[in-house]
C-alpha cells in the first residue's frame, strides 16, 4: 500500500511474503486488560490476607506465650500467662508455662496444681503427672504424691517409683521405700537418682559402711555431687567426726543448689555453726526470695540469738499468701512474743501454725517451755507427743524433762496441785527415771491430798544421795497428812540426822511435836532451828507455839528482835506478831493499830490489812477500816477478798445500798463464790432472791456450817419448815455445837 494511504477496515494488507488480513481494531481492549490485571491482583491479595490471618490464628498462642515468657520478671511473666489463660482456659502451653514458673520459684503447692491442670488438657503429656507428684512431695504432702502417681493405673517407671520412694520416706515407711527402691532398679538401674536413694536407705539402716560406698560413687557426677557430699557429712557426723563433717560441708560448691545448700546450712545448725548456716540461708534468699522455707529456719536461729526485732524484720519479709506462708508469719510472730514474754499471745500463735510448723525443735521448745509456765497441761502434752513422735536425742529430751520440772515446781511453789502433777507427770513420761521430777510429783500429791501416792513416790528416792533428804521430807509431811505423828516424827528425825545443819527436820520435828502436843518439845525443836537458819516459816511455827503456850513475855521478845531489821519486810512481820500477840490478850485497839502499821510497812501483803480492817469493824471503827481498805485495794484491784472487806463494811455500817452494789459486782466476776453469796442473801433477807442465793451457796459448799445455817434461816422466813430443819440438821451434822441451829431444830422439831 501506498504511503500515506490509511487501509480501510476489512482490508487485506499485501507483503512481500504474500498477503494476510488485518484484524478489526477494539476501542475497549486496553481497558478490559487492566481490569483483568486488577481483579487478578485482589484475588492473590486476598489470598495472602486469608494464610496471613489463618497463620496468626494458628500461632499467636505461641507467640503470645513466648511474649510472656519473655517478660521483665517472674510477676510479668505470670501475669500475662494468667490473662492468656483468662481468655482461653484451655491453652495447655499457658498452663505449661505456668506450672514451670511456680517449680522454678519453688512455689510448690501453685506448682502441683498447674501440673495437675496440665496433665487433665493433655492426658499423654510425659512429664505432667511426675511433676505434679515432685511438686507435692516437696510441699511435704507425700500421701497426694503417691495418689496422683497411681492415678491412671498404669505400672510406674523407674523414676516414679523414685518418687514413690520419697514419698514413703517423708511417711516414715521405710518398708515400702525399699520396696519401691527394688522397683526401679529393675525398671531403671541406672539412674542417678536410684543410687542416691539407695545410698539414702542405706544411712537410714545405720549400714554406714554401704552408704559410704555408695555416696563415694556419687561423688563424680555433678547431678549427685552435692547430696553425696551431704550424706558423708552426716556420717561422719553419726561417728562424732566434726572435723570431717565439717570438711565436706565445705567442699559443697556455693553454686551447689538450692536443697543442697539448704540442707548444708540444716547440718551446719545441728553442729552449732550457726554463723555458717545464716549465711548459706542468707544467700539462698538472695537468690530465690524470702520464701518461708528459707526465713523460717533464719529466724529460728535469729530468735536463739535473742533478737526479737531481727525476726520481726525476716517476718516482714516473706512473701507468699498461701496458708503455708500465713503459717510461716505465725510462727515468726510467735517466736517474736515469745522473745517479749507474752506467753498467751505465744500460745496463741503457737497453735495457728501448729500444722505446718509442729515437728520443728524451736516450736517444741517454745511448746513446752510456754505450757509448762502457763500451767497449760494440754500444751505440753501436745508438746511431749510431738517429742515422742519425732527422732530425738536423749540430750534433748532430758532438756525438755527440765523445763517442765522447773515449770511443775514453780506451781507445786505457788500451791497448784493440779497444774503442778501434770507437769511433773510430763516430764516423767519424757524421762521416767528423772528424779527431780518424780520429787516434784509427790509434792504435787501432797497438796493434792493423795498421800499415798506422795508416799510412793518419794521412798524410790531413800536410795538417791542426791534426794534423800528432800523424799524424807514428803514422807514426813505424807505421814503428818494422814494423822500419823509417830511415823511422821520418825521420818523428821532422820531427816534432821541427814542434813544436820539445814534445820528443815528440826522445824518439821517441831511441828510435828506442836501438832502431837508437846509445846515444849515442839518449841525445843523450833528453836534449834530458828538457830541454825532465821527463816520466817520457823520464826513464825515458834511465835504460834509460843502464843500457845501463852508465853507473851518470850513471844514479844521474838517479835522485838525483829523491829530493827534493814528490810521493811522483815520489820512488817514484826509488827503483825507483835498484832498477833496483843489480840491474843485481849488488847483489840492496839493489835489493829499494830495490823495497819504492818501494812503500811509492806503495803505488799494484803493480809495485813485485812486483818487490821477485821479488828476496826469489831471496834466499829468505820473510817478507818474504810481507808485502809481503799489503799489496799488501790495497789491490789485483783484481790477479791479485799473487796469482799469492802462491801461487809458497808454492810456492817449501815449502807445496805453500797454493800449490795459491792457484792454483786464480786459476783459479776466470781459467779461461783459462795461467800458474797451468802452475805448478799443475809442482806436482801425476805426477798425471793436472798432463797435463791442461799440454795446456790449450799449447794457450792455443802461441807460449809455457815452456808448450811444461811439456807436453813431463809427457808425458815420463807415458811418452808421442812426445808429449814433439814438444813439445821445439816448444820449440826457439821457443827454439832451451833447453838443457832439447835434452838431451831428443837423449834421446828417441836412444831412438826
Amino acid at each position: 500500500m501506498p504511503a500515506g494511504v490509511v487501509a480501510r477496515p476489512g482490508a487485506v494488507a499485501s507483503t512481500a511474503a504474500g498477503t494476510r488480513p488485518v484484524p478489526p481494531t477494539d476501542p475497549h481492549r486496553r481497558t478490559k486488560l487492566i481490569a483483568a490485571g486488577v481483579a487478578a491482583l485482589s484475588i492473590l491479595c486476598l489470598l495472602a490476607l486469608v494464610i496471613i490471618v489463618a497463620r496468626e490464628q494458628m500461632t499467636s498462642p505461641a507467640m503470645a506465650v513466648a511474649d510472656a515468657r519473655g517478660g521483665a520478671d517472674a510477676g510479668d511473666q505470670r501475669q500475662a500467662l494468667e490473662a492468656l489463660l483468662a481468655r482461653d482456659p484451655h491453652d495447655d502451653t499457658a498452663v505449661a508455662e505456668l506450672a514451670a514458673l511456680a517449680t522454678a520459684e519453688r512455689r510448690w503447692r501453685e506448682a502441683a496444681e498447674q501440673w495437675g491442670r496440665l496433665a487433665k488438657l493433655d492426658p499423654l503429656h510425659p512429664d505432667a503427672r511426675y511433676e505434679q507428684a515432685r511438686a507435692l512431695l516437696a510441699s511435704g504432702d507425700a500421701d497426694a504424691a503417691t495418689v496422683v502417681l497411681g492415678a491412671d493405673g498404669r505400672e510406674s517407671s523407674g523414676r516414679e517409683q523414685v518418687l514413690l520412694a520419697r514419698a514413703a520416706l517423708l511417711r516414715g515407711d521405710r518398708e515400702a521405700a525399699r520396696r519401691h527402691a527394688d522397683a526401679a532398679a529393675a525398671a531403671a538401674p541406672g539412674l542417678p537418682a536410684l543410687a542416691l536413694l539407695q545410698a539414702d536407705l542405706a544411712f537410714l539402716a545405720a549400714d554406714d559402711a554401704r552408704a559410704e560406698a555408695l555416696y563415694t560413687d556419687l561423688l563424680d557426677a555433678p547431678d549427685t555431687a552435692a547430696a553425696a557430699q551431704l550424706g558423708l557429712a552426716q556420717i561422719a557426723l553419726r561417728r562424732d567426726e566434726q572435723a570431717a563433717a565439717l570438711s565436706r560441708l565445705a567442699a559443697i560448691p556455693a553454686d551447689a543448689g538450692y536443697q543442697a545448700l539448704r540442707a548444708r546450712a540444716a547440718l551446719y545448725r545441728q553442729l552449732g555453726r550457726d554463723a555458717a548456716a545464716a549465711t548459706d540461708l542468707r544467700a539462698l534468699i538472695e537468690r530465690y526470695g524470702p520464701v518461708p522455707d528459707l526465713v523460717v529456719p533464719l529466724a529460728e536461729l535469729t530468735a536463739a540469738a535473742e533478737d526479737a526485732g531481727a525476726v520481726r524484720a525476716l517476718r516482714e519479709s516473706l512473701l507468699g499468701s498461701g496458708a503455708a506462708a500465713l503459717a510461716a508469719r505465725h510462727y515468726l510472730q510467735a517466736m517474736e512474743v515469745y522473745l517479749r514474754q507474752d506467753l498467751d499471745q505465744a500460745r496463741d500463735y503457737l497453735g495457728w501454725s501448729a500444722d505446718f510448723f509442729a515437728g520443728r525443735d524451736l516450736y517444741r521448745w517454745m511448746q513446752l517451755d510456754v505450757g509448762a509456765r502457763l500451767g497449760d497441761p494440754a500444751l505440753v502434752g501436745a508438746g511431749v507427743r510431738a517429742l515422742q513422735d519425732g527422732i530425738v536425742s536423749p540430750l534433748r529430751q532430758a532438756r525438755a524433762a527440765a523445763v517442765l520440772t522447773a515449770g511443775a515446781r514453780d506451781f507445786a511453789d505457788a500451791g497448784d496441785a493440779d497444774t503442778a502433777a501434770a507437769l511433773a507427770d510430763a516430764a516423767l513420761t519424757l524421762v521416767p527415771e528423772l528424779a527431780s521430777a518424780r520429787l516434784v510429783a509427790a509434792r504435787a500429791a501432797l497438796l493434792g491430798d493423795e498421800p499415798d501416792r506422795a508416799e510412793a513416790l518419794a521412798s524410790a528416792l531413800l536410795d538417791d544421795a542426791d534426794h534423800r533428804a528432800a523424799a524424807l521430807e514428803v514422807l514426813g509431811r505424807a505421814a503428818l497428812r494422814a494423822g500419823d505423828t509417830a511415823l511422821a516424827a520418825e521420818r523428821f528425825a532422820e531427816l534432821a540426822a541427814t542434813v544436820p545443819d539445814a534445820g528443815i527436820g528440826r522445824y518439821w520435828q517441831g511441828v510435828t511435836a506442836a501438832r502431837a502436843g508437846d509445846l515444849g518439845a515442839a518449841e525445843s525443836h523450833l528453836r534449834a532451828a530458828y538457830t541454825n537458819r532465821a527463816d520466817p516459816r520457823v520464826e513464825a511455827a515458834l511465835m504460834d507455839v509460843l502464843m500457845a503456850r501463852e508465853d507473851w513475855q518470850a513471844a514479844e521478845a521474838l517479835a522485838s528482835t525483829l523491829l530493827d531489821a534493814e528490810d521493811a519486810a522483815t520489820r512488817a512481820r514484826a509488827r503483825a506478831y507483835l498484832g498477833g500477840l496483843l489480840r491474843a490478850r485481849g488488847e483489840q485497839a492496839a493489835a489493829a493499830q499494830a495490823y495497819a502499821e504492818a501494812a503500811a510497812t509492806d503495803p505488799a501483803r494484803a493480809a495485813y490489812a485485812l486483818a487490821a480492817a477485821d479488828l476496826f469493824m469489831a471496834g466499829e471503827r468505820w473510817t478507818d477500816a474504810e481507808q485502809l481498805l481503799a489503799a489496799a485495794a488501790a495497789r491490789h484491784p485483783d484481790n477479791r477478798y479485799l473487796a469482799f472487806k469492802q462491801a461487809l463494811l458497808a454492810q456492817r455500817a449501815g449502807r445496805p445500798a453500797a454493800a449490795e452494789r459491792r457484792y454483786r459486782a464480786l459476783l459479776a466476776d466470781s459467779p461461783g463464790w459462795a461467800l458474797p453469796m451468802v452475805n448478799l442473801s443475809e442482806l436482801l433477807t425476805e426477798a425471793p432472791e436472798a432463797l435463791e442465793l442461799a440454795e446456790r451457796a449450799a449447794a457450792l459448799t455443802p461441807e460449809w456450817s455457815d452456808a448450811q445455817w444461811n439456807l436453813a434461816q431463809r427457808r425458815a422466813e420463807a415458811g418452808d419448815t421442812e426445808g429449814a430443819l433439814a438444813a439445821a440438821r445439816a448444820v449440826l451434822a457439821l457443827a454439832p455445837e451451833h447453838a443457832g441451829a439447835q434452838a431451831m431444830v428443837q423449834r421446828l422439831g417441836d412444831a412438826t
